[in-house]
């Protein structure tokens, strides 16, 4: 029990830090949003860059848009995922 839950935090949190990735790569590159893969991961990452939107607002250095709340996301999600593995260890005996 204690491996699958390991496994599903693990797994799913390196999915929620790959697509945030990709998002601030394809903003900085000025991807076409209306490219299939580009509008999959943007749809994707807006429900997961909900909790810290309009926190700091995104900016451009030199015309690339530096996407500041999926980096934002990136680091909320980041100490979410050690809280939960704390928590985890904490409550197994660990």
């Amino acid at each position: 029990m204690k491996k699958i839950f390991s496994h599903i935090i693990n797994d799913g949190t390196a999915i929620i830090a790959i697509g945030l990735a990709l998002r601030v790569v394809f903003k900085a590159l000025g991807a076409n949003p209306l490219a299939m893969i580009v509008s999959f991961v943007y749809s994707f990452t807006n429900i997961l860059i909900q909790p810290v939107d309009y926190i700091f607002p995104n900016f451009n250095i030199s015309g690339v848009e530096v996407d500041i709340i999926a980096i934002t996301a990136m680091v909320f999600y980041g100490a979410l995922y050690l809280l939960i593995i704390k928590i985890f260890k904490a409550l197994s005996g660990e």
